[in-house]
């Protein structure tokens, strides 16, 4: 059973092939593929917060650095194989497979990550004739635009608007935070805080009236995103908006999201870009549709019911709460010779956002305070170098609750409060 071409499911399969392309290159590239054993060494004990996929891998004994290892090198084998066109519907099986896994150990360090959209656009593709133009293993013969290839071409734009349209449905449930200065200030104190490297706009920090033009434009962009699905000829004002709406927040706030935005390649409009014998194009096929439609509303599903924990499917952040001035974080303090010295921060930990998730986790910030956690965190903590040379005659190591400032005008000084936790040999 196939569907029938029309206007509206048709497409140009040059789309598709660029979104398997970039797709990937970024799944060749990103940390979290390469970082997967890290992430199983460092893979806090399993907890009831996490969903059942997640806690599966715990039960099945697959949270294993060695394991991890070969299995991101597979992913990596099959997304070079689908990236020059080899059976690439085959190989990208095996990348969603592989992501499934390697991206899901990711996952246990505290918070998520949110890394499942190249789990869902891998799986996408492999429902896709993303092989059909730029392959080795191409048709001879270049086919036409049709519903073969609108069908998942609508399908993946759909799910870039899931990724935006839902944090900004859950903005504006939470109240109108995101339209005044003193919550968007705190926000972005927050992150500037996290990312102790990056330099806080003077700009922002001059007129905070910026701060609300800015949230304005980014709740106007997110509640914007279901254009791409309802007006496909204006797919590439988005991808425009898209590609800005990061490079925006990476200036402002260090959020990059640099596995995300690059997939904006799939709303171009390859239509107007002249071709040269176009062959007779294939139908769409009902099951693939089928299966691209479930894909879809799994996304919207998890997006409208708010959870961010999720795996393979969770509403991306939203931001949506309001944050205090003080941070949480965990403070190591080294005593030596009876005298107790702060280890900087930097010593022992990135300003990433999944080494911040693992250390409010280990501090109990959302949970309970787990010593064994501990312990087994600082058995790879203390081979840094740095922490290594300040634990040299140390004799004691103690673990703190501290609450930090986030105001740029007090970045550097004591925490206002400090809560002891627990404390042990070096």
């Amino acid at each position: 059973m196939t569907l029938g071409a029309s206007p509206w499911w048709s497409a140009d399969p040059r789309g598709l092939a660029a979104l398997r392309i970039v797709l990937c290159c970024v799944v060749l590239v990103a940390a979290p593929v390469a970082g997967a054993p890290e992430a199983a060494a460092d893979a806090l004990p399993p907890s009831a917060a996490l969903p059942a996929s997640l806690r599966a891998l715990y039960a099945a004994g697959l949270v294993d650095p060695t394991l991890a290892g070969w299995a991101a090198g597979i992913v990596r084998v099959a997304a070079f194989a689908a990236l020059i066109g080899v059976w690439p519907r085959r190989a990208l099986v095996v990348v969603a497979v592989g992501l499934l896994y390697v991206l899901g150990l990711g996952q246990l360090g505290g918070a998520p990550m949110h890394t499942h959209h190249l789990v869902w656009f891998a799986g996408a593709l492999a429902l896709s004739r993303c092989g059909d133009v730029w392959a080795l293993t191409a048709p001879k013969v270049t086919p036409a635009a049709g519903s073969a290839y609108g069908v998942p071409t609508h399908a993946c734009a759909a799910l870039l608007a899931c990724v935006y349209f839902f944090p900004g449905v859950h903005k504006v449930i939470a109240g109108d935070g995101w339209l005044h200065a003193g919550a968007l200030q705190h926000l972005a104190w927050w992150k500037w805080a996290q990312s102790w490297d990056h330099e806080p706009p003077a700009m922002f920090l001059d007129h905070p009236w910026l701060l609300v033009a800015a949230g304005a434009a980014v709740l106007t962009f997110e509640l914007a995103a279901p254009m791409v699905v309802v007006a496909p000829r204006a797919r590439w004002v988005f991808a425009l908006l898209m590609v800005g709406f990061h490079l925006g927040a990476a200036w402002v706030v260090d959020i990059r999201f640099s596995t995300l935005w690059p997939l904006a390649v799939v709303l171009l409009p390859f239509y107007v870009w002249p071709r040269a014998g176009a062959g007779p194009s294939p139908p769409a096929r009902a099951l693939e549709s089928v299966l691209l439609g479930t894909l879809v509303l799994a996304v919207g599903f998890a997006g409208a019911s708010g959870s961010r924990s999720g795996w393979p499917f969770a509403c991306y952040p939203t931001f949506a709460e309001p944050v205090p001035e003080e941070m949480p974080a965990l403070q190591v303090v080294v005593v030596a010779a009876g005298v107790a010295r702060v280890l900087p921060r930097e010593a022992w930990m990135d300003p990433e956002p999944a080494d911040w998730a693992r250390t409010w986790r280990l501090a109990g910030v959302g949970g309970p305070f787990d010593r064994a956690a501990v312990d087994a965190w600082w058995e790879r903590a203390r081979a840094r170098p740095d922490v290594a040379a300040a634990l040299v005659g140390a004799e004691e190591v103690r673990f703190e609750r501290v609450f930090v400032h986030t105001d740029p005008a007090l970045r550097g000084a004591p925490p206002a409060r400090a809560v002891p936790l627990y404390q042990r040999a070096p």
